[in-house]
């Protein structure tokens, strides 16, 4: 109701990435800077914080061709879509 998906966005990429998750993570990560970018509304300090510690994890494990493309993957993502890659049970996504 209050659209705010691509707030949660951020911390579930975190958690993603916590999870072991890097993929999952990227593209979370980059579907709420996209929409926050589209809004153009401010993003909260934490979230940004959530976002950045999330790609330094994911940047961990992936090299920077796939990190570059998930996050183009990302970008493109619709609401839709979030609940599958947040919540999926492997890193295929």
């Amino acid at each position: 109701a209050f659209e705010l998906q691509h707030a949660a966005a951020a911390y579930l990429a975190l958690l993603a990435a916590l999870e072991g998750r890097p993929r999952a993570a990227v593209q979370l990560a980059a579907y709420s800077q996209a929409l926050y970018a589209t809004r153009n509304e401010a993003r909260e300090q934490n979230e940004t914080a959530a976002t950045l510690r999330a790609w330094q994890l994911a940047r961990c494990s992936l090299d920077d061709a796939t990190f570059a493309q998930l996050q183009v993957a990302g970008a493109a993502l619709r609401d839709a879509e979030i609940g599958a890659i947040a919540f999926g049970r492997d890193d295929a996504s």
